[in-house]
């Protein structure tokens, strides 16, 4: 009995300085309180410790002791365990004892005084709409309405314009002439009908227009060339009716690579290289009485030229204008090659093909006449002079009138 007495008192007394340890241990740390809104507490005194919990604002935690810039730090779970970590000074203010001396103390109150005013601020900010002065408003820019020479659009233009073209075409005129006289200086005649030259031509061009860099486009131009003159040209032969019957048919098809200049909206400048393509039709039909002999023949070339032109522009709207186009070709073509059917007076055909040549007949010491015919070979027959592949010269110029259009 006395023994189990001994190991009584002994358990008492264990008991008894026990519970002030605690209390001492509480009592003898300072009391912190956290200042952040969220504040991490982490298993060692560095940034890139793991983290233990998460305390908010006004949280009291028990320090026991500072390490730096860190707070060893006590508090108990919702368990009621006790646990311990670090969390960083700036995070927490000293509300009650500690190891930090008055002045240090004064400055992180003072600090955390500010950073509360701080955050009323921004508590102010999210709750009330701040005034800020609202952005200029700016006009939207009235585009002036289109007035001759100012198109409101910059961008691509398509043109078409018909119009005139005054050619040479001398070897055809020439030829035809030459036929008419010819035959009636055999006939021993005059003809009562002139004949209506290749000189003024209807023509008619597609183009388009690409903007290039500043003030510079590139032009693609597509152009048409067509004309055909008849005539039917009587003899005064005494005791016979005579007549002869001209067809001839020019075809052109220029296309044109220009670089254009356009120093306004009204005016453009542009010149290039083109391509031409060329026929020549010809029918020639001869009435003797009541014998008749026909020539009839088509052919064809293609060649190089060069064409200049200046477009004059009057605006009617943004998109729409008025266009007068006045423009110059240099183009010589040669090489014409193609078939002749010549119908004699007995009924029978006869065709040859060839290229077309330029050459001229003397029937007297005083009449030389030019002609124009397909042969096989080179005119070598008697009374021939100064045969020639033919050249038709398509050099002139061009007046056209049309609508402009841009996009």
């Amino acid at each position: 009995m006395a023994q189990s007495k001994k190991y009584l008192i002994l358990f008492l007394i264990l008991l008894f300085f026990s519970f002030p340890f605690k209390v001492s241990a509480q009592t003898s740390s300072f009391k912190l309180r956290v200042t952040e809104e969220v504040a991490n507490i982490r298993q060692s005194p560095d940034i890139r410790s793991p983290i233990v919990v998460q305390v908010v604002q006004h949280t009291l935690l028990y320090g026991l002791k500072k390490e730096g810039e860190w707070y060893l730090v006590t508090w108990a779970d919702e368990a009621g365990t006790w646990r311990t970590g670090y969390i960083h000074e700036s995070l927490v203010t000293v509300v009650e004892g500690g190891p930090v001396v008055q002045e240090k103390q004064e400055k992180k109150e003072e600090m955390a005084d500010i950073r509360k005013e701080k955050k009323a601020e921004a508590e102010i900010l999210r709750t009330e709409p701040v005034q800020r002065p609202l952005p200029e408003k700016r006009e939207p820019e009235k585009k002036a309405a289109a007035s001759p020479g100012q198109p409101e659009k910059q961008g691509f233009r398509l043109n078409f314009a018909p119009g005139l073209e005054f050619l040479s075409l001398s070897q055809i005129n020439d030829s035809r002439t030459g036929l008419v006289s010819l035959i009636g200086d055999l006939l021993e005649s005059q003809q009562k009908e002139t004949l209506s030259p290749f000189h003024l031509l209807p023509a008619g061009s597609l183009e388009i227009q690409i903007p290039l860099k500043h003030v510079f486009s590139a032009v693609f131009q597509v152009s048409g060339i067509s004309a055909q003159r008849k005539n039917t040209i009587i003899y005064n032969t005494p005791g016979i009716q005579s007549t002869l019957f001209l067809e001839s048919k020019v075809q052109a098809l220029p296309l044109s690579f220009l670089l254009s200049f356009n120093p306004s909206s009204f005016l453009s400048l542009a010149a290039g290289p083109e391509i031409v393509w060329a026929e020549y039709r010809y029918l020639y039909r001869l009435h003797l009485e009541k014998n008749q002999e026909e020539w009839a023949g088509k052919a064809r070339t293609w060649g190089s030229g060069f064409k200049g032109r200046v477009n004059l522009a009057v605006w009617l709207s943004s998109n729409l204008g008025l266009l007068l186009e006045i423009g110059g070709r240099m183009a010589r073509l040669t090489g014409f090659e193609g078939t002749d059917t010549h119908l004699l007076p007995s009924g029978e055909k006869a065709e040859e093909k060839g290229k077309l040549y330029y050459f001229q007949v003397r029937s007297s010491p005083d009449h030389l006449y030019s002609l124009i015919f397909i042969r096989q070979k080179k005119p070598a027959e008697a009374g021939v002079e100064a045969a020639e592949e033919a050249t038709l010269n398509f050099s002139g110029l061009s007046f056209r009138f049309g609508l402009s259009f841009r996009f």
